[in-house]
């Protein structure tokens, strides 16, 4: 288990808007994501279904499909849990997640929606451009 609830991440301002480095797992693989937008107003997480196909995760019969609508548009995205998505020391267990094409005309390897950050308590600086875990023990599991 994590404990370090003091370390601060760095973001990074990309036209604006907020972006962090984030870890995904997937069986017995990791893999790092480097230019994941940090927002507030996506309720969920999504991530480049491109990206993630390096850990060979691809869709299948029993994954949900959904649309789902924002700001740069609509695109079709198929759901899966995967066993841990960390910021930092932040680290939630069980995520769910939705992957996706993610094309909106720059380079993005996902989203990280406001499930993740509620779920480790993520606590935003924006003077500083840092981020920390607010939680206790910084492992979450989602399903709480």
């Amino acid at each position: 288990m994590v404990r370090n609830p003091g370390r601060r991440v760095k973001l990074s301002l990309e036209g604006g808007l907020p972006f962090v480095t984030i870890e995904v797992g997937w069986r017995q693989s990791s893999l790092t994501l480097d230019s994941v937008l940090l927002d507030t107003g996506s309720a969920s997480t999504v991530l480049s279904a491109d990206r993630l196909s390096a850990l060979g995760i691809k869709p299948e019969p029993e994954d949900p499909i959904h649309r789902i609508v924002g700001v740069g548009g609509g695109e079709f995205v198929y759901c899966k849990r995967l066993p841990w998505v960390a910021l930092g020391d932040c680290r939630a267990l069980d995520v769910p997640v939705e992957i996706g094409e993610m094309s909106y005309g720059f380079l993005i390897d996902g989203i990280l929606g406001m499930d993740f950050m509620q779920q480790v308590g993520l606590l935003v600086d924006l003077h500083k451009l840092e981020v920390s875990c607010g939680a206790t023990d910084n492992v979450i599991d989602a399903h709480g």
